[in-house]
């Protein structure tokens, strides 16, 4: 199973003109990931038709908290979903992996400044 990596993107900070421009992949069957440092903040646009979950996949943490997180996006909306703290979420492989019943999906991974300090 080959998930998509959804790579991350820096937030440009307060002091510029202009935005960053905000890219997203496709989704795939195989579900996404994205490399995790505690400070990634996931966009999902649900471009089908009809209201789809999507399945966090989390990691026995030390507070003893197990089990998924599912949420539902609305057809033709978006989701914003993050930060992650790498207790709970982290795979052995340093990603977070999102699982999703089908393929209608675009995602952004935005990074938040090294100053942001993740839990």
């Amino acid at each position: 199973m080959a998930r998509i990596d959804v790579p991350a993107q820096d937030t440009p900070g307060g002091y510029i003109e202009d935005g960053a421009v905000l890219s997203s992949v496709t989704s795939d069957p195989d579900g996404y990931e994205l490399d995790l440092t505690g400070r990634e903040m996931l966009i999902v646009l649900n471009t089908s038709g009809v209201d789809t979950a999507i399945t966090f996949v989390s990691v026995d943490n030390v507070r003893g908290r197990q089990g998924d997180i599912i949420a539902t996006i609305p057809a033709g909306e978006t989701g914003i979903f993050g930060p992650f703290s790498i207790e709970g979420w982290q795979q052995a492989d340093g990603k977070l992996n999102v699982d999703y019943p089908f393929t209608q999906f675009q995602a952004s991974n935005i990074r938040l400044p090294s100053q942001f300090k993740a839990t």
